[in-house]
């Protein structure tokens, strides 16, 4: 089962508080995520965060990264099928 490593899991946290739309928040309390997956990883609030923001900023970061581009290959496959 893949977990994400925890210097990925800082790399997330810090996109999404860069994207953080509002100072307040009851839903995420003012985190910016609601929790993790068993994957280990974060699951942004829907409320306070630009979500498409932090996804662009993901998928660069993960492009750079062997283990982490195969986990997420459907990411990129979109990409390949535009290309076609």
């Amino acid at each position: 089962m893949f977990r994400l490593a925890e210097e990925h899991q800082k790399k997330a946290l810090e996109i999404i508080s860069r994207h953080r739309l509002k100072k307040r928040c009851n839903i995420c309390y003012d985190r910016g995520y609601i929790g993790y997956t068993p994957e280990n990883l974060l699951i942004p609030c829907h409320k306070c965060v630009d979500n498409e923001a932090i996804m662009k900023d993901w998928k660069e970061y993960v492009a750079d990264i062997p283990e982490l581009r195969e986990f997420y290959h459907e990411m990129f496959e979109e990409e390949e099928q535009e290309k076609s």
